[in-house]
């Protein structure tokens, strides 16, 4: 499934704000991002 690139952007945008909001620590920040990445990244077909 495609995502629109809005909800992409919103999605990013919100894990970012939420991580400066609440002082996430690097490592916090590191594996959030690894987990939204991965779930942004096209997924094979077949």
């Amino acid at each position: 499934m495609t995502r629109p690139p809005a909800v992409k952007v919103a999605l990013l945008s919100a894990t970012c704000l939420a991580a400066q909001h609440n002082g996430w620590d690097d490592g916090l920040r590191t594996r959030t991002l690894a987990v939204v990445f991965d779930g942004l990244r096209p997924q094979p077909v077949g």
